[in-house]
């Protein structure tokens, strides 16, 4: 192996864990927020995770499809979550019965949501920077390779 070509194979070598290093946090993050009920907007760019009551207690909401109204039948500012219940009978058929629970706003503290972020930069850097290897990496393979046979 010539200087020339262990230059470009450390060169890339020290690329890929740059680049690795570079776009170590992913192309998407979740943040999870504690936001007063005042914050809360009807926009589909979070989850509601847990409710935090006036009196302490916390409902977790994670599995239960929450979602926040304005306004939902005669109510002002709620959040609508979905239970679901699974009865099996002794013939062993399962019968699954969903349940809509309203949580109104007055008697809410806080809410935990859960935000994801998609990061465009660091995803086209880390695709361009993986195919950028790959051919340098081949063009090494192809200038080192024996072809005579």
């Amino acid at each position: 192996m010539n200087l020339d070509h262990k230059l470009t194979y450390n060169l890339s070598i020290s690329f890929i864990i740059f680049i690795i290093t570079l776009t170590l946090s992913g192309c998407q993050t979740i943040d999870i927020h504690r936001v007063e009920t005042e914050e809360i907007t009807q926009k589909n760019n979070y989850k509601i995770v847990n409710v935090i009551f006036k009196n302490g207690d916390t409902l977790n909401l994670r599995n239960s499809t929450p979602h926040f109204f304005r306004f939902y039948k005669d109510k002002k500012n709620v959040i609508v979550y979905t239970t679901s219940d699974t009865i099996w009978t002794p013939e062993d058929s399962v019968t699954v019965s969903y349940n809509k629970n309203i949580i109104e706003f007055n008697n809410i503290h806080a809410v935990t949501i859960e935000k994801s972020s998609f990061h465009f930069g660091k995803t086209v850097l880390f695709v361009l920077s993986v195919m950028l290897v790959i051919f340098v990496l081949f063009a090494f393979w192809i200038t080192n390779a024996d072809l005579s046979h």
